[in-house]
């Protein structure tokens, strides 16, 4: 599946179909006002990974400040989960970051959420520690990883 997808910066028409991923994928979602607030601070950006027919798929948000940036939220729609859009739209997160010139990308995940834990280590991240009760849970409060990736800043060559 991973072929026939394409990734594009995010735009304002994009915002109610992250939404509806962000509702579908995940266990505390961003609603859809959330979503319209932070894309209107001036360091916050995103990418969208769509199908042929310009279907949004999955969607990264990222916020970049001089050369850090942090994974602010990533998700996948369901049935397009585990057939490697989370893969390479992260991949070209980490590319488009590089391009930006960030030397590195940090995130925070839920110490239960082992499959994004996974795809993060297959894209280089380590665990750098842990925010104890960060997470609203079903039963109190849960832990967050927090992971980085160094980057390498492309050079262009003129």
């Amino acid at each position: 599946m991973t072929e026939a997808v394409s990734i594009r910066p995010g735009a304002a028409s994009d915002l109610r179909a992250i939404a509806a991923i962000e509702k579908s994928a995940a266990q505390q979602p961003w609603s859809l006002s959330q979503f319209v607030e932070a894309s209107l601070s001036e360091h916050n950006a995103s990418l969208v990974l769509t199908d042929p027919q310009n279907r949004v798929l999955g969607f990264a948000l990222y916020q970049q400040v001089a050369d850090e940036a942090t994974l602010l939220n990533i998700a996948v729609l369901p049935e397009a989960q585990g057939r490697g859009v989370g893969g390479r739209l992260l991949q070209g997160l980490l590319e488009r970051l590089a391009a930006l010139g960030a030397r590195r990308l940090l995130l925070e995940v839920r110490r239960s959420n082992s499959r994004a834990i996974a795809l993060y280590r297959r894209h280089g991240f380590v665990e750098d520690g842990v925010r104890s009760a960060y997470y609203p849970a079903a039963e109190g409060r849960e832990d967050a990883l927090l992971m980085s990736r160094r980057l390498a800043v492309l050079e262009t060559v003129e």
